[in-house]
């Protein structure tokens, strides 16, 4: 498997294709082993996080229904699609660049891959559209983005990507040295088409999605930081932790584009026109180097995508709290503070206070009456008021604290803590006790 292409003249007259194809297709052990290692590295992960994603957007995703929640699954899909490609890839390069497997397999691999590719950077792009509009426009984000209508955009967006990547399923295997191989282009029309792909999927799939995240991201953070002084007053935990989530969804995206996308898109844009105007050797063998650093930093992106979903998403970390909760136990999740919100939102709660007192032998209950101290009113103002006991003849005083402790409609529907309402009212019955 040595190489020694490197220093290979390119030749005048007919050795000169020959020469240069040779130059392009050789099989550098750079190549084969920096493969290897990353997608034996990138499967695991990738396969067990998305597919433990994609079940708990599944099995939650009724209760939990959301516009993020959907995209983020259509992203979480197209990961654990592309990770069940990594082993044969894998088993490619380590039987020496021979293709063992059927032509069709080889044409869904490559299509699998650049599939990924733009479908994710779509899926993000549509992610940063909606927390854009989400903080910015909040009226309109609530009244017209609704999951269904996410839905069909991501079905769009599979749709468009498939369609413009389908030329590649045209492409399966070549033979070169009387064997089999594959991710090769076996002509100078594979290589034109090759081309032209590239420079729309650099305009169309990666320069105009990144435009429009950093016009985004640039208007929502101008928003956070000239908000964020006028709500410092009034409701500023629940807007810390808004600005907390925004900021973790830009970092985590912008990462993903820069680290990612960015160089593979350079570096194959860059292989690719020196491939056409056949520049020397032993600049395209490090071009091709070069790329194959930046192709596995691609593909690290779907190891990337789950931890989007864990620090972006306040529902899907909740999600996972309370599948691992349900499999400690029989009972389904209820969705910890808002599984009791919303039981509270469904129906009038009944609060039940424990017994005041053990019921001894002689014990009577004798219904009590109370009623205001002579000589003082009720609600003048006073921190303290005094009220008698009928049945026993003394008076108690109640804290006015106490006393307003009510539970109304309203404040169940907004999710107040039930347990601090009980408490309240069993310190009042013991007070009047």
């Amino acid at each position: 498997m040595s190489v020694h292409l490197t220093t290979l003249p390119v030749a005048s007259g007919n050795n000169t294709s020959m020469t240069y194809e040779m130059c392009i297709h050789s099989d550098d052990p750079f190549k084969f082993n920096a493969y290897i290692i990353t997608y034996l590295l990138v499967f695991p992960f990738a396969f067990l996080c998305n597919t433990g994603a994609l079940l708990i957007f599944i099995v939650q995703g009724p209760r939990r229904g959301s516009s993020a929640c959907v995209v983020m699954m259509n992203l979480a899909l197209s990961d654990a699609s592309f990770s069940l490609t990594l082993p044969v890839r894998a088993f490619y390069y380590l039987t020496d660049g021979v293709w063992k497997f059927p032509d069709w397999l080889c044409q869904l691999c490559g299509y699998s891959f650049y599939v990924n590719i733009y479908s994710s950077i779509f899926f993000l792009t549509l992610l940063s559209l909606l927390r854009w509009l989400a903080v910015t426009q909040p009226l309109q984000h609530s009244s017209q983005v609704t999951p269904t209508r996410t839905m069909l955009v991501c079905v769009g967006i599979w749709v468009f990507v498939g369609a413009a990547v389908s030329p590649l399923l045209l492409k399966g295997t070549t033979e070169r040295s009387g064997s089999p191989r594959c991710f090769e282009p076996n002509d100078d029309s594979s290589r034109k088409v090759l081309r032209i792909l590239n420079y729309v999927s650099l305009a169309v799939g990666f320069l105009l999605p990144l435009l429009t995240i950093i016009l985004c991201y640039s208007s929502l953070i101008r928003h956070l930081m000239a908000g964020s002084s006028l709500s410092s007053n009034q409701s500023g935990n629940s807007h810390h932790h808004t600005r907390k989530r925004s900021v973790h969804l830009v970092s985590m995206v912008i990462v993903t584009f820069l680290f990612c996308f960015l160089p593979y898109h350079v570096m194959r844009s860059v292989h690719l026109h020196a491939d056409w105007k056949k520049w020397p050797c032993k600049v395209t063998v490090a071009l091709r180097r070069a790329v194959v650093v930046t192709l596995c930093l691609a593909a690290l992106s779907s190891v990337f995508n789950p931890l989007l979903y864990y620090y972006s998403a306040k529902k899907f970390r909740e999600d996972i709290r309370d599948v691992l909760r349900s499999s400690r136990s029989d009972r389904p999740p209820t969705g910890s503070y808002r599984g009791v919100t919303e039981q509270l939102a469904a129906g009038p709660a009944v609060i039940h206070s424990p017994p005041l007192r053990p019921p001894g032998p002689n014990f009577r209950y004798y219904p009590r009456a109370v009623t205001s101290a002579p000589g003082k009113k009720f609600g003048a103002g006073s921190p303290e008021e005094t009220r008698t006991d009928r049945n026993h003849g003394r008076s108690t005083r109640v804290p006015a604290a106490a006393r307003r402790s009510v539970v109304s409609p309203r404040a169940r529907a907004d999710g107040d803590d039930v347990n601090g309402t009980a408490r309240c009212l069993h310190e009042t019955h013991a007070d009047l006790r």
